[in-house]
C-alpha cells in the first residue's frame, strides 16, 4: 500500500507518496506539486504491486535521453529509420525532455509539449510522439516506470490532409515545361510511381530497354547519402510505358556517360543531381503552369491512382509503388472510386444540358450542330487550374501548356 502526505515546503505545499517497492525493503517517496499527480502515482504503484512488480523508482532517475539512445541502439531498425528517429529526438523531443528522469515524465508535461508542435507541424507531432510512447513503453516493460505517460488519444496518427490529385495531362504539361534534364524523372514519377530518393540513386545500370523496366535498389537520403531502400517491398523492378522510355532514351544521349555505375539522372557536374538545383527547377516548372501547390510526391500518389483507374489491384499497385502494407493502396482505390463517381455525375449533367431546349420552350430544339470533337464534345473549353487538379479527361497537355506559359 501506498500513502500520501501533505508538506509544507520553502518552494510550497507539495504532496509526497511514500510507499514499500515490497515487503521487508526500505520505504521509499516521492514528492508531487499537485495532489492530483500524487494520486495518479499513488494508483500507478499500487497497481504495479497487485501485479507482483517491484518498482524502484531509483531505477527511474535515468534520463530520457540516455535511455532513448540505448533504445535506438537496440532496435532491430533500418538504418535509414535509426538516422530519422535520431533526428526527430534530437530536434523535437531532447530540448525539452533529454535531460528529465524517465520517472518524472508526467502526462500533463507531455501534453503541453505536444500541443504547440502540432499547431506548428502536425505530421512531425505526430511522429516524434510515437517515438516517444515506443521508447516509454519499453521502459515500462523494463519496470522503470508503472504507466507509460503518453496517454493523448489519437496523438500518433498522421493527421489526413487531402492532397490534390494530380491528372495524367498535368504530369505530362509538367514534363513538358520543366528543363530537359528533369523531364524523364517527372514522368517516371508520375508514371511508375517512384519516390524522389529513389529516382536520384538509380544507377545507368538499374535501366533495361530491351526488357522496359527500372530496378529499384537504392535510394538517396535527406543528407544526399546513398542507401538501401526503406524496406525490402521498395525493392522492386518496375514496368515503364513507351512514352517514358523513349523520353530516358533521349535523356542517355543528352546527358549520361558510359559507366553502367553512374547516375541514371546525373547533375550538371556529372554526379548524383544537387537537390537543390533540382528544387529549383521543379519550383520553375510549376510556377510557369500555377501550380505551386502540387508537391513532387503528389506525382507518386497520382501513379497509384492512375494505376488504379486503369484497372491495376491492389496488389499489382503495391507491387508497383513499392508499399508494404494495404493502407496507401486502399487510399488509391477509394480516389479511384470518388473520382469515377464524379465522373458519372458529370456525364448525367452533360446529358441533361443536351436534352434541355435552349430556348426553355417546350417545341422541338433545332438539331445542334456536330461537334468538332471526334468523341462527339467540344472542343477548346477553356481549362480552369482547378478543373486540372480535380477533373479527369480533359484537353491534351500540350494545349494546357501552351495556354499557360
Amino acid at each position: 500500500m501506498a500513502f500520501i502526505r501533505k508538506l509544507s515546503t520553502s518552494s510550497g505545499t507539495r504532496f509526497e507518496v511514500r510507499w514499500r517497492p515490497a515487503p521487508g525493503q526500505a520505504e521509499r517517496s516521492r514528492r508531487f506539486e499537485s495532489h492530483d499527480q500524487a494520486k495518479a502515482f499513488k494508483a500507478q504503484t499500487e497497481a504495479a504491486q497487485s501485479r507482483g512488480i517491484a518498482y524502484d523508482p531509483a531505477r527511474g532517475r535515468i534520463k530520457f535521453q540516455t535511455y532513448a539512445e540505448q533504445w535506438l541502439e537496440g532496435r532491430p531498425l533500418a538504418s535509414t529509420t535509426r538516422d530519422n528517429y535520431a533526428e526527430t529526438l534530437e530536434r523535437h523531443v531532447y530540448p525539452t525532455f533529454g535531460a528529465t528522469a524517465i520517472a518524472r515524465l508526467t502526462p500533463d508535461e507531455i501534453r503541453r509539449w505536444f500541443r504547440p508542435l502540432r499547431e506548428r507541424i502536425p505530421s512531425t507531432a505526430s511522429r516524434a510522439y510515437r517515438i516517444m510512447h515506443a521508447i516509454l513503453a519499453t521502459a515500462v516493460e523494463d519496470d522503470l516506470i508503472p504507466r507509460n505517460p503518453c496517454r493523448i488519444k489519437g496523438a500518433g496518427s498522421d493527421p489526413h490532409t487531402e492532397r490534390p490529385f494530380v491528372p495524367a495531362e498535368v504530369v505530362l504539361a509538367l514534363a513538358d515545361i520543366a528543363h530537359a534534364r528533369i523531364r524523364p524523372m517527372i514522368l517516371v514519377a508520375g508514371f511508375a510511381g517512384l519516390r524522389y530518393g529513389e529516382l536520384r540513386a538509380l544507377r545507368v545500370r538499374n535501366y533495361d530497354r530491351l526488357h522496359g523496366t527500372l530496378t529499384v535498389r537504392e535510394s538517396i537520403d535527406k543528407r544526399s547519402r546513398r542507401k538501401t531502400t526503406k524496406t525490402d517491398s521498395s525493392q522492386r523492378t518496375v514496368t515503364l510505358p513507351r512514352f517514358v522510355l523513349d523520353a530516358i532514351d533521349a535523356h542517355l544521349a543528352t546527358f549520361v556517360g558510359g559507366d553502367p555505375d553512374g547516375p541514371l539522372f546525373p547533375g550538371e557536374a556529372g554526379g548524383i543531381i544537387s537537390d537543390g538545383w533540382f528544387q529549383r527547377e521543379w519550383r520553375a516548372a510549376r510556377a510557369q503552369l500555377d501550380l505551386s501547390e502540387i508537391h513532387f510526391h503528389d506525382l507518386r500518389h497520382a501513379a497509384g491512382t492512375i494505376a488504379t483507374q486503369q484497372g491495376a489491384t491492389m496488389r499489382e499497385v503495391m507491387s508497383r509503388l513499392g508499399h508494404s502494407t494495404t493502407s496507401a493502396a486502399i487510399r488509391y482505390q477509394k480516389a479511384a472510386a470518388d473520382r469515377d463517381r464524379a465522373l458519372a455525375e458529370r456525364l448525367d449533367d452533360l446529358v441533361d444540358r443536351l436534352r434541355t431546349p435552349a430556348n426553355g420552350s417546350d417545341s422541338d430544339p433545332e438539331p445542334a450542330p456536330r461537334p468538332a470533337g471526334a468523341a462527339g464534345f467540344s472542343r477548346g473549353a477553356a481549362l480552369s487550374r482547378q478543373s486540372l487538379l480535380r477533373k479527369p479527361g480533359s484537353e491534351g497537355a500540350r494545349d494546357f501548356a501552351r495556354r499557360s506559359a
